[in-house]
């Protein structure tokens, strides 16, 4: 029966094979305190809720069902147009809100920021740009029934209380780990 620390150390040693086949040298440190944040063919994504039914901090509810987009979205920091950090690459709208994956781009300075904002916890919120098409008034504001989606941000604290980097009603995670390349650590 193999350990893990065997298992790591095998794993290793194939890929210095294959890095040495490819004369490629790549280096990645991560912190893997978050599930909700993985590598996926080399890229940086997060998943999450961008939207749910429940009035929201301007008082107006934001019908998943009823938005309109065209992927991918632009993913911008604070909804800030002048600092795009990658983009929304699936949207799915469920009972719970609208289920996002998007990738953080690398290279960028902010895009590299945001990413170790989030991995730190500082940052844990999605809202959403949008274009209301059809309203209906509410006690509060206005239930949005028609819309259009133009972009989602990253946020500290989003306008929809629920709108949150790898969370969900029920504590059920929104990670799809297919895919993904799953790392592991090891303290030798």
């Amino acid at each position: 029966m193999t350990t893990i620390a065997q298992e790591v150390a095998s794993l290793r040693r194939r890929l210095d094979v294959l890095e040495g086949r490819a004369m490629v040298q790549k280096r990645m440190d991560l912190q893997l305190a978050h599930v909700q944040k993985f590598m996926s063919d080399g890229k940086r994504v997060i998943t999450g809720l961008a939207t749910t039914r429940n009035v929201d901090r301007h008082g107006d509810v934001v019908e998943p069902s009823g938005g309109r987009w065209k992927l991918p979205l632009p993913l911008l920091w604070m909804h800030s147009h002048a600092q795009p950090i990658g983009w929304v690459r699936e949207a799915t709208a469920t009972s719970d809100g609208i289920r996002i994956k998007a990738e953080v781009a690398s290279g960028i300075a902010k895009a590299d920021e945001v990413w170790q904002l989030v991995d730190a916890g500082l940052v844990d919120g999605f809202s959403i740009g949008f274009l209301g098409i059809k309203g209906e008034p509410i006690g509060t504001g206005t239930r949005w029934k028609s819309w259009e989606w133009l972009e989602c941000s990253v946020v500290t604290i989003p306008s929809n209380r629920e709108s949150k980097i790898g969370k969900s009603k029920g504590g059920i995670p929104l990670v799809d780990m297919r895919g993904a390349v799953r790392l592991i650590r090891s303290n030798p």
